[in-house]
């Protein structure tokens, strides 16, 4: 491993982590004189580029610097078919969504931990520029339509009395042509800032200051047991009969060597054993899927709760915040009417790791 190529790389996951876009990335390693891949190449391997500028050593750009922080090499996975043909007529390639990527997870030791690329991947999503109302938009890729599944996009407006705001609409509502607003997919889902960030900021203020255990919130996210507890009685048993059908082979396998029983009685036996050994283990594997749930839930619980000890309760909602916690924000469509005071408009909370829990879905 180049060790002084991996510092620079893990230095720019930091910076991303801690808010820097990729333009001020670009300019603190260059500042810096850090040079840029293709110079370091030269330097180190003696191997030009074709694209190569010795006048600009250290002119960093900004689809270089996203082009690393996106790469998931980084993590130690790795990743094919990337590009293909479209037929085998048409040999041209072509890039292919991300959805039919071939991923290898953890093939090589990673240069940054899988929690601070994933969350550096939602960062570079973000805008992070105020807009003219002046509000930050925080929530970028957090809320998403409850409908359709697109993310709220967010709109400035300026009120009769000069004050600023802003609101989400549903992304695929809001760009459509007024042509095909008759022939509409999805609506509004209109949603305030004014609303939103306080219902947000009170859910996980909430979370952070319950101080709640691994135990208590997995018992949270399964709220019925039940199912649980007769998987893993119905699983002791299968298992005990299987432990029972062990012996009982081997006992018929010895008595055949001996003589004791005849090839036919041995045969009829054995494979009658056998048959319900399959059986059982076949019942077996459904409740060991049920059981690992279980175990799924205590890791994500852990690894949930991680991330809430790294905050306290605060009067400011922060970026930070809301992507070390949650997954999305689901918004449904609201009803009522504003002006008579009867508006109503769920929302539902979907934690990182853990997704959903008792009373994550909450009315505006």
């Amino acid at each position: 491993m180049d060790e002084e190529a991996a510092a620079v790389v893990r230095r720019m996951f930091l910076l991303a982590d801690t808010g820097h876009g990729t333009h001020q990335i670009a300019k603190i390693i260059s500042d810096d004189k850090i040079y840029i891949p293709t110079m370091y190449k030269f330097i180190k391997l003696g191997f030009k580029a074709n694209r190569f500028d010795e006048n600009f050593p250290y002119d960093w750009r900004t689809t270089t610097i996203k082009r690393i922080l996106e790469s998931r090499v980084y993590v130690g996975d790795i990743v094919s078919q990337k590009a293909g043909s479209k037929s085998f007529k048409n040999q041209k390639l072509v890039k292919k969504p991300e959805s039919e990527w071939i991923i290898v997870e953890n093939m090589h030791e990673p240069l940054v931990d899988r929690d601070l690329f994933e969350r550096v991947q939602k960062l570079i999503r973000l805008k992070k520029k105020a807009n003219s109302a002046g509000i930050s938009n925080i929530f970028a890729g957090i809320l998403r339509c409850v409908d359709c599944g697109g993310n709220m996009t967010y709109r400035a407006y300026t009120g009769r009395s000069g004050t600023i705001g802003g609101q989400y609409l549903c992304n695929k509502y809001r760009h459509l042509k007024s042509s095909e607003i008759q022939r509409k997919t999805c609506t509004a889902h209109y949603t305030p800032y004014r609303n939103i960030y306080p219902a947000t900021l009170a859910r996980l203020n909430a979370i952070i200051s319950a101080n709640l255990t691994e135990e208590e919130l997995v018992r949270q996210l399964t709220a019925d047991h039940e199912p649980q507890k007769a998987a893993r009685k119905a699983y002791d048993k299968l298992k005990r009969r299987n432990d029972e059908l062990d012996r009982i082979i081997r006992k018929i396998v010895e008595q055949n060597a001996l003589g004791d029983i005849t090839p036919e009685t041995f045969t009829k036996l054995y494979s009658g054993y056998i048959n319900e050994q399959v059986e059982l283990a076949n019942k077996m594997q459904a409740y060991e899927a049920t059981l690992t749930t279980e175990a799924n839930k205590k890791e994500n619980a852990r690894r949930f709760l991680e991330k809430v000890q790294k905050h306290k309760v605060s009067e400011v909602l922060t970026r930070e915040m809301l992507l070390d916690l949650l997954d999305k924000i689901d918004i449904h469509e609201p009803s009522g009417n504003t002006r008579e005071g009867t508006r109503q408009q769920r929302i539902a909370f979907h934690f990182r790791f853990i997704g959903q829990l008792p009373n994550s879905t909450v009315s505006l």
